[in-house]
């Protein structure tokens, strides 16, 4: 019957929308029923009445079947999805308790987000079908989820993810890349990764600013909190005494049902600040409040009128006012320089919001589509400077991640993009930071990477990424402590980063490098659980293990480096070198001659 029979006959209408699709399953359900159907039976319906009654309110979900061994759910967002099938898992063990293991339930779940069809009985298209695929691929008691869903979880905050690379599904053309979802166990404020190293101690408050929350909004303000963030966090970050957390690590947990004290607490934060926008036609509405993050107690609060162009030149006097409040309630901070690039209207920063977003998710298409954003915004604005820093960020990211055919290219074009940056501000710290990568990590070159890096730190002693790569400079030279502080202060400074896998993953390597090994061995192993094709994480869990006399695991971490990179060898590992890593690359290439690496 067509859809147009359908719609005489008076069917309920379809809407098309974005949806997180779960599906659950209970694992050997015919053998179960077999054994015992009316106790099966029993437990099983009383996990459905709790998903009813207690999980789908707690995420505002929708039960769209229930069937005698399996549940179709339906969430409005990708956190409420993975949140609530989670909290199943957690519930299944109480369903099983009296019984015998073979006697147990074991739930398998599939967990997507895609574009359906849906009325109020059903719920139709690839996207739902995907989901099952999903669920049947997932152990007993666990939870699988696409690249496409993952891509946008909160690593350590949502969810840990476990990387189970691509995974052929019937009738489905292309491989899907897959993720196992488990519990998040990361905390940013646990273990010494977050102490700041000794010659930093000066810088003792650390503030998070939360992008405000938009009241009300429209078709052209959804990025107004993110851009008084940003304008706040351009003036306070100037100061050597201030720690300001990343926006990426704040936006993180925006919008999230988190008291002040446990944003506080997984942002790592001294402070809080906090507001609320009221958008109007040519002026907005501005609340703010600055919390302790300890116990939440109000230190300061403020609202004002501000004119919305004023805002968008980026150096309107609301800030200016706000940061001498601030600076007075927490006695630390000293306004040294405005450093606010201005953004002639808000879709142009819609554009930008939209393209880090994308470039911070795994799936390969959405990264592409990150460059195609940020490339359109700099044809738009040409002498605009973030978007340059971060179109460059773009290209060393094709780099690292491995999806470079002709890395000199990428070096070149990210260089061409950090001269014009840096060329419209002599000071932008971030577009600093991604030159001296690009020298140190894809040219080779250590003097020219230092003296970039430590013009970032000048410019912004908080830029995060300036902090991970002079990590680097410090590891090729051997200089492991001045490493591994040097990335103690990057993750400290955005604890909740997008790519928090990668700093994980060169934490390793400056971990190994300072000779502590176990520190490296756990780095290594939690950013592999990510990207488990990160081959020099893996070359630094060999090096790792084969210096702890860990031998066994040292071979195993080798065999996986040969199965990524089947020709490679000591001698040309050692002859790449650059100029100045040469002891440290004699080091390594001795524990790599332990676990087995052909010599050459």
């Amino acid at each position: 019957m067509s859809t147009t029979d359908s719609q005489k006959e008076g069917w309920p209408d379809l809407v098309r929308a974005t949806k997180t699709i779960v599906v659950v399953d209970v694992v050997e359900s015919v053998r179960l029923m077999q054994a015992n159907e009316a106790d099966v039976i029993d437990r099983w319906r009383r996990l459905v009445h709790e998903t009813r009654n207690q999980v789908l309110p707690n995420h505002q979900g929708r039960m769209v079947k229930s069937l005698g061994d399996g549940m179709l759910l339906e969430f409005e967002s990708v956190h409420a999805g993975v949140a609530a099938a989670l909290e199943l898992q957690q519930r299944a063990p109480g369903l099983n308790i009296g019984h015998t293991a073979d006697k147990a339930l074991f739930l398998r779940i599939g967990v997507h987000s895609a574009e359906v069809l849906t009325d109020e009985f059903d719920i139709y298209g690839s996207g739902v079908n995907l989901a099952a695929r999903l669920a049947s691929v997932a152990e007993p008691g666990s939870i699988v989820g696409s690249a496409d869903l993952c891509g946008q979880l909160q690593l350590g905050v949502d969810a840990d993810l476990e990387d189970l690379g691509e995974i052929f599904f019937k009738h489905i053309a292309e491989p899907v890349h897959c993720y196992r979802l488990s519990h998040a166990h990361l905390k940013p404020t646990e273990g010494p990764i977050l102490h700041a190293p000794k010659d930093a101690s000066a810088m003792t408050a650390r503030l998070a600013v939360m992008p405000l929350q938009v009241l009300r909004a429209s078709a052209g303000t959804e990025f107004a909190g993110d851009l008084v963030a940003d304008g706040l966090i351009a003036r306070l970050s100037v100061s050597p005494w201030l720690r300001v957390l990343s926006r990426l690590s704040t936006s993180a947990l925006a919008g999230r049902q988190m008291s002040a004290q446990t944003l506080a607490e997984r942002l790592g934060a001294d402070y809080l600040l906090t507001g609320s926008i009221w958008p109007g036609e040519t002026r907005w509405r501005i609340g703010l409040e600055l919390v302790t993050g300890s116990t939440g107690e109000i230190l300061w609060a403020h609202s004002a009128e501000v004119d919305l162009a004023q805002l968008l030149r980026g150096d309107d006097d609301f800030s200016a006012e706000v940061v001498t409040a601030l600076t007075s309630a927490i006695s630390i901070y000293q306004l040294k320089r405005l450093n606010t690039q201005p953004w002639p209207s808000l879709q142009a920063y819609a554009l930008q919001i939209s393209g880090l977003t994308l470039m911070h998710r795994s799936s390969k298409t959405e990264f592409e589509r990150a460059r195609q954003v940020l490339e359109l915004l700099v044809e738009r604005h040409p002498r605009a400077v973030q978007p340059r820093a971060w179109l460059a960020n773009w290209w060393v990211l094709n780099t690292t991640r491995g999806l470079s055919t002709h890395p000199r290219e990428d070096a070149s074009i990210a260089l061409m993009h950090t001269r014009i940056a840096l060329e419209a501000d002599p000071e932008c710290a971030m577009a600093l930071a991604m030159q001296g990568f690009v020298h140190c990590h894809l040219l080779g070159d250590l003097d020219s990477a230092e003296a970039n890096l430590v013009q970032a730190l000048r410019a912004n002693p908080n830029e995060a990424l300036a902090w991970l790569y002079r990590s680097v400079v410090h590891g090729f030279r051997g200089e492991g402590q001045q490493a591994f502080e040097a990335t103690e202060m990057a993750i400290s400074l955005s604890p909740l980063d997008p790519q928090r896998h990668y700093f994980d993953a060169l934490a390793a390597s400056a971990a190994v490098t300072a000779g502590h090994l176990q520190r490296g061995i756990e780095f290594a192993e939690r950013a592999l659980r990510v990207n488990r094709n990160h081959l020099p994480t893996l070359r630094a869990l060999t090096v790792a293990h084969a210096e702890a006399g860990h031998l066994d695991a040292a071979r195993q971490a080798a065999a996986r480096v040969l199965e990524l990179a089947p020709n490679f060898t000591i001698h040309a590992y050692v002859a790449g070198a650059p100029k100045g890593a040469e002891q440290t690359r004699q080091r390594f290439a001795e524990a790599f001659s332990l676990a087995g690496l052909p010599l050459g």
